[in-house]
This record gives C-alpha cells, structure tokens and sequence, in this order.
C-alpha cells in the first residue's frame, strides 16, 4: 500500500475546489485514468457538499478530515466529520422514473457516488461519521 494522504478542511464551500485540485494532482501524479479520477473528484464534491451544508447546524467552524491512498488496482478515500449523525446508505434509492417536476428534492447525489464507486460503506464512531470508498482504477 502506498503512504495515507491526509488532509484538514474547515467546513466552508470554497474548500471543496481546494481539495479538489488536490485530488487532481495527485490522480495525474499517480496515473490514474483520467476518467477514473473525474469520477473521484464528482464523488468527493457531492459527500463534502452534503456535510458542510447539512452536517452542522451551528454556525461554527467544524473540520472535515479526508484520507486517501492507492494499492495496486483501487482508490481508497475515508471522509471523518464531527456532524449530526446521518448514514446516506439508508436513503432510499431515487425513483429516476418519476418526471423532474415530481421528483423530490435531494437524494441523487448520494446515488451517484454510490454508483460512480465500486464500495461505499459508512460507521459512526467515537461521535463521528466516517464515510469510506473505494474505486477500482487499475
């Protein structure tokens, strides 16, 4: 396995393009498909888009802790926030085949990381959600 990245972002919407540039880098630098990597970086932008407008109903500043690192074939990331309690795997699925004007608010997102990544698992431990995921790449 290689080296754990790891990062602290405040909970604040310009962090998701920082952390996104970051993420870029280092799929160039590690050659990972361009695709692949595009895939990661929507997915990522959509799970720290939910916590930072959903996670914390203070006005306080909370911190986003995101680890990542690469084996042999998969990307593997784990997102730790200290937000309300919430498992986005217990959403139910979004019925894609109701007209967008009937369609409820909200959901698709969560949906799309779990269908852009190949295992998506989520536990709260010690008052934390910890969002993990893994993407095959290789």
């Amino acid at each position: 396995m290689n080296k754990i990245n790891r990062i602290i972002l405040k909970n604040k919407k310009e962090e998701i393009n920082h952390f996104n540039a970051i993420l870029e880098e280092f799929g160039d630098n590690e050659k990972i498909p361009f695709r692949s990597n595009a895939e990661i970086c929507l997915a990522v932008e959509e799970i720290l888009m939910n916590i930072i407008s959903y996670s914390h109903p203070d006005e306080d500043e909370h911190e986003i802790e995101v680890k990542w690192w690469l084996d042999e074939e998969y990307f593997y990331l784990e997102i730790t926030d200290d937000g309300v309690e919430f498992d986005p795997l217990n959403l139910p699925e979004p019925d894609l085949n109701t007209s967008l004007e009937d369609r409820k608010i909200g959901g698709l997102g969560i949906h799309f990381v779990k269908k852009l990544m190949h295992d998506v698992k989520y536990r709260r431990e010690n008052e934390k959600n910890i969002l993990f995921l893994k993407k095959k790449v290789f």
